[in-house]
């Protein structure tokens, strides 16, 4: 989805548009990187597997 192809005109209409934009780029659109996987199949496989690929790095906790 290009801006140039919705008028900017209606910020409702454009945000509809890119909304869907965001859920099929998430949840349907096939990820070469992620072996042909949506982002969201990819992410339910390694939580049902019980597979820990996720950084260690951001799940620091500190103390205030």
């Amino acid at each position: 989805m290009y801006y140039e192809d919705y008028e900017l005109e209606d910020i409702h209409e454009f945000n509809k548009k890119m909304l869907q934009n965001m859920l099929w780029y998430n949840t349907e659109r096939p990820h070469h990187s992620l072996s042909k996987e949506s982002l969201l199949q990819y992410f339910c496989d390694i939580i049902n597997s019980n597979k820990s690929e996720f950084s260690q790095t951001c799940m620091t906790y500190t103390n205030t």
